[in-house]
């Protein structure tokens, strides 16, 4: 579950309506609150920048902060960190952060013929000379 807030800029109600609907049509997305200060909490599994992306068709936004949703909206039950038996347990240990590494995007090269290598084998000229 990931937490992204984003600034919005936008006058009226109606861009707020839209920017929900937008939002809330994206596949993974668990709640979407917008506080006073304009600022729009999406939570749940979804691309951010896909978020961000959908929201600048709309108005314009800055995404602010980006990170896993707080365990604190999860309901959990607590014997006092005793287990089954009344045995005491040892806190479980706090997950790694995950870290992606994206890697740049190559350069296009404009004058590469795909069809160059497909019809004649590279030892072979282009046309058969008699």
């Amino acid at each position: 579950m990931k937490k992204v807030v984003v600034q919005l800029e936008f006058e009226g109600g109606q861009i707020k309506k839209k920017a929900m609907g937008k939002v809330s049509k994206i596949k993974g997305v668990k709640s979407i609150a917008i506080g006073r200060d304009k600022k729009m909490t999406v939570i749940g599994d979804m691309d951010p920048v896909f978020v961000d992306k959908k929201l600048k068709t709309i108005c314009s936004s800055k995404l602010v902060h980006l990170g896993p949703a707080e365990a604190d909206d999860e309901v959990t039950t607590n014997n006092g960190g005793q287990g089954e038996n009344g045995v005491q347990q040892a806190p479980a240990p706090a997950p790694a952060a995950v870290t992606t590494v994206i890697p740049p995007p190559q350069p296009h090269n404009p004058y590469f013929n795909y069809y160059q290598n497909l019809y004649y084998p590279p030892s072979a000229p282009p046309w058969p000379f008699y």
